[in-house]
């Protein structure tokens, strides 16, 4: 799990802090559950929202969790 980031007083990020944190892959991949190779499928495919500065590729963690409600399975068998 990703450990809690912290600011400078030594308080939990606020949500306009978190607004603005950017994520790296590895973080991304502990955060989902998933290996490296299905993080980059979903960012080289542009499913996962993500920028790359250099050689670095960042995910804003505002997006990563709005990304993740779009993602919801949905039963579509109906229950009666």
């Amino acid at each position: 799990m990703v450990p809690k980031r912290y600011d400078t007083e030594g308080d939990v990020l606020s949500v306009a802090a978190r607004e603005t944190e950017w994520l790296n892959l590895k973080d991304v991949q502990r955060l989902l559950g998933i290996g490296k190779t299905k993080t980059y499928e979903l960012v080289t495919t542009g499913e996962l929202p993500a920028v790359r500065i250099g050689r670095c590729i960042r995910v804003n963690h505002t997006e990563l969790d709005e990304w993740l409600r779009t993602q919801r399975y949905v039963d579509s068998i109906d229950r009666a």
